[in-house]
């Protein structure tokens, strides 16, 4: 079956979600299947603005569990960006094809984001697709893979999904199972406030599905539900250039941003404004106690390395340091447009950049050059070509990550 045609993605603005009343299930409060795995993504809520963020938080918490600080607003702009080099047109972020979905083929946006990923096969697959995505979705999360994915929302009316949510956990008593189990619990975080005060939530496998009338029913108590019969799904599962020495870095808000709103995303007391600098905590893990380690934060994409990172100087921090337990985390501030990743490897023994003696301890290497289009978040939208042109060449340095045209794109 073929869908090239763009599919109205519904808003999440009115009702339940924007007054804090969605109904979810809460999460079992004990497991112990020798198939658990909980993937430890930090919590988010969506912008509710714009026709909401859903599908632009969803990937920043991925992108984030891999060490890659990416605002929603970014990925949106990136959204915008790519669709700019095939219109010539910049829209902005309050319309409603600026919004970043999920596609079943290439995504040059992820790309962009040196994310490694891996689409479920929405167009392959005969329907009914719920079981199999369901089974391919429980082994990338036990792989260690976080998955982006779509679900219907009661009440709304569009063919395919109205939202995007994060996969993170499968409770389980089997592992590499190719059989679906309907015990299975996923453990996922919906990204809107909820009976539950949090945004995370468990649903058995069994009691996570119906087709787009039934999620609508009367009878139905049921707030999101996954489609029955046409699955979509992105399984993120590392960084490209990962190097034999290469270990996961994550990053976490701090503090942890309790209210997500433009006019208020931390806490409600701090606005998104461009020339914030966001609090950040790097932590590396799966680190062996009494070894060294060097980590690197590189700014831009076009900046960070395809090849060795101790060999380049590009990088805008740098922290050396010897492992005292598994984890290891620093402090740092990001700009908040700014893309920035965060990789960490054996100690680099490269002699220190500018001639400084010594290791690092996050001192500062470089100055960040951030495209003028920063600007226009304050000064309002921009139509000049120019400035356009400077936000996709600092998104899209490579030819790799030129948008591609194949694969179903829903837009919005």
């Amino acid at each position: 079956m073929s869908f090239h045609r763009a599919i109205l993605f519904l808003s999440l603005l009115t009702g339940a979600a924007a007054q804090g009343g969605w109904s979810v299930r809460p999460p079992p409060r004990s497991w112990g299947g020798r198939g658990d795995r909980v993937l430890d993504v930090q919590q988010r809520f969506q912008w509710q603005t714009n026709y909401g963020y859903c599908g632009e938080v969803s990937l920043q918490i991925a992108a984030m569990y891999w060490g890659t600080w990416v605002s929603a607003w970014t990925i949106r702009e990136m959204k915008i960006a790519q669709d700019y080099m095939n219109t010539r047109r910049w829209i902005g972020q309050e319309e409603k094809d600026s919004q970043y979905v999920i596609r079943d083929g290439e995504d040059p946006i992820i790309a962009a984001l040196h994310l490694q990923y891996s689409p479920f096969a929405s167009n392959s697959i005969p329907a009914p697709q719920y079981e199999p995505f369901m089974v391919w979705m429980k082994r990338q999360i036990q792989s260690g893979s976080p998955v982006i994915f779509a679900t219907f929302v009661h009440s709304s009316q569009d063919e395919w999904y109205d939202h995007i949510a994060v996969g993170h956990g499968i409770l389980s008593d089997t592992v590499n199972d190719s059989q679906f189990r309907s015990r299975d619990v996923i453990l996922w975080s919906p990204l809107q406030y909820s009976n539950l005060g949090g945004t995370d939530s468990g649903y058995t496998f069994g009691s996570f599905s119906n087709t787009r009338r039934g999620t609508d029913g009367r009878r139905q108590s049921e707030i999101f539900q996954v489609p029955r019969d046409t699955c979509f799904g992105i399984a993120i599962s590392g960084h490209d250039n990962w190097r034999a020495d290469s270990t996961r870095v994550s990053v976490e808000y701090e503090p942890f941003p309790d209210e997500n709103y433009l006019s208020g995303c931390n806490r409600g007391t701090r606005c998104f404004r461009p020339d914030e600098n966001e609090p950040l905590v790097a932590t590396v893990h799966d680190l062996t106690p009494g070894q060294s380690y060097t980590l690197l934060r590189f700014d831009g994409p076009a900046n960070l390395p395809s090849g060795d990172y101790c060999a380049s100087n590009a990088f805008t921090r740098r922290w050396d340091f010897t492992a005292r337990g598994t984890t290891h985390s620093v402090r740092d501030r990001v700009h908040q447009l700014d893309v920035s990743f965060f990789r960490a490897v054996s100690a680099c023994r490269t002699p220190s950049a500018g001639g400084r003696g010594g290791s690092w301890d996050g001192q500062t290497n470089r100055e960040v050059q951030r495209p003028v289009g920063d600007r226009r978040v304050s000064a309002g939208r921009f139509r000049g070509s120019s400035e356009a042109q400077e936000l996709v060449a600092y998104y899209f340095s490579s030819a790799a990550q030129q948008p591609s045209s194949s694969g179903r794109v829903f837009l919005g």
